[in-house]
């Protein structure tokens, strides 16, 4: 009995679900619990569907995908160098 305790107190602390129905039971969390600050962990095979993960979270809550952060910080690094280089 005890181990189905513990797998029921897990399963109910999971989200799981389409990107817009995570969003709101993570929104709900914070509300219930006043969080300033969410940790969240893609538990599943891949690094690619972890990153897809994410990326579909972002994409709920209207933020850049690490990609297009990524894809910034280089460009800025490139026209930082360019202007560097330019001034020389």
């Amino acid at each position: 009995m005890a181990e189905q305790a513990v797998v029921s107190e897990t399963r109910r602390r999971q989200i799981v679900g389409r990107p817009e129905v995570v969003r709101e039971k993570l929104l709900d969390l914070v509300q219930q619990t006043g969080a300033d600050e969410l940790m969240i962990s893609a538990m599943m095979y891949g690094h690619e569907n972890r990153s897809r993960a994410f990326e579909l979270l972002a994409s709920a809550f209207q933020l850049p995908s690490a990609t297009e952060n990524l894809t910034g910080t280089a460009n800025e690094q490139q026209e930082d160098t360019l202007h560097q280089v330019t001034s020389l």
